[in-house]
């Protein structure tokens, strides 16, 4: 298990591909209908999940 007294600057804990397509879109909308505007660019709220994500 990483902890952050094991975290070094740099270290490359990994790899992880996310996709953002329509289905993805339409998911992260129900829950923030207001980010609509911003699309087709990724939503700023949207790399805290990605992050999570990544790191699970």
């Amino acid at each position: 298990m990483q902890t952050f007294e094991k975290l070094t600057p740099g270290d490359n804990l990994g790899t992880n591909r996310q996709y953002f397509d329509d289905e993805v879109a339409t998911d992260w909308l129900e829950l923030f209908p207001k980010d609509e505007k911003n699309l087709p660019e990724l939503p700023s709220g949207m790399i805290s999940a990605i992050t999570m994500r990544a790191y699970c």
